[in-house]
């Protein structure tokens, strides 16, 4: 099998674009761009632990400016000499000791010959990852940002490294035509020991299973909190019940059914439980749907899908737990006859 720096001297990876492109049905074939690093340091301090550098587009260059960017204005600019793009937050070394503009970084890579070569790189822009503040949060972010210390544009990656360094491709088909383009690349290529062929639909089964423990883990750590919910609030109403005992006794005594002491316990239950379950259906369905947003730009083939049937089943808990309790009240009264609740209770 040969090395990823063999591939990119080899200008295999050109070749293949080119067999991509040649594909019926391939509108777009997206090179990503990459190059593995020995390694990565600042002169006085140890190396980075990072695997290398990312290349990235001018469309990607727009995307960066909105990430609390600091640098040249232009992705003209950006060619005019070599420097690196940097974010300090994936990396613990670099989260303790950032760096800035101006900076020289050490990098050592092999060519495709296995020879050493060594670089001193400046670092002319920084960057701070921020998806929340992103602009476009909608839209994902291509693989070239999403986790990347350290990113340098395409065109001047491949000049300063004298390679391609195009290390994969992601393929845009015609609307229909992505399972046919799909046996068609696995039967070319999937047994191919330098390729590695994936999925968007592959990717989701595979994550849906990764994560499958996690989602039970989150639905018990939910439903322990509406058993805590539906406890604690027992505990409100009987110790609000019994506070109120000689207040109940007196409208009761002054002509207050019993079914007009229950609907007024249902009012006043629905008030606990109807703000409750306001600021879960709202908060959560907020901060669910911000935290979903924020994984699509973090590379994560996801999509947002209200979550009824949770969301359902509470309801019906709260509306069977406030008619209990309604009822229940009712009867803690009845243990004591009236005489004593009217009595004075502090």
């Amino acid at each position: 099998m040969k090395t990823l720096s063999s591939l990119q001297s080899e200008s295999l990876m050109e070749e293949l674009q080119t067999e991509l492109n040649n594909i019926k049905g391939v509108t777009k074939v997206q090179p990503w761009n990459y190059v593995l690093a020995a390694s990565i340091s600042l002169s006085g301090n140890k190396n980075y632990p990072i695997a290398g550098l990312n290349g990235i587009t001018e469309q990607d260059f727009h995307l960066l400016k909105e990430m609390d960017y600091n640098g040249p204005g232009t992705y003209k600019e950006l060619l005019e000499k070599p420097g690196l793009i940097i974010t300090n937050e994936y990396i613990t070394n670099l989260r303790e000791n950032p760096l800035s503009a101006g900076d020289i970084v050490d990098i050592v890579i092999y060519n495709g010959n296995g020879q050493r070569k060594e670089y001193k790189i400046p670092v002319i822009a920084t960057i701070k990852f921020n998806p929340w503040r992103n602009k476009n949060r909608t839209k994902r972010l291509p693989i070239s940002i999403t986790g990347s210390s350290f990113m340098m544009p395409c065109e001047m990656l491949n000049k300063w490294t004298g390679l391609n360094t195009a290390y994969g491709y992601e393929i845009t088909t015609e609307p229909g035509l992505t399972k046919d383009i799909g046996t068609i690349l696995e039967e070319t290529y999937g047994m191919e020991e330098n390729l590695y062929i994936s999925s968007k639909p592959e990717l989701r089964a595979y994550y849906e299973n990764e994560y499958f423990s996690q989602k039970i883990i989150l639905y018990v750590l939910a439903a322990f909190l509406v058993i805590f919910g539906i406890i604690n609030l027992i505990n409100t109403i009987v110790t609000n019940l019994y506070s109120r005992k000689k207040e109940l006794g007196i409208l009761q005594a002054v002509g207050m059914t019993d079914l007009q002491l229950k609907t007024m316990f249902k009012m006043e239950i629905l008030n606990y439980t109807g703000i409750s379950a306001a600021c879960t259906l709202i908060l959560g369905s907020l901060l669910g749907y911000a935290l979903v947003m924020a994984e699509i730009q973090l590379g994560t083939d996801m999509v947002y899908s209200f979550p009824w049937f949770p969301i359902l089943l509470y309801i019906l808990i709260m509306f069977f737990t406030q008619q209990y309790l309604a009822g229940y009240s009712i009867k803690l009264l009845h243990k004591e006859n009236l005489v004593e609740r009217m009595k004075d209770t502090e």
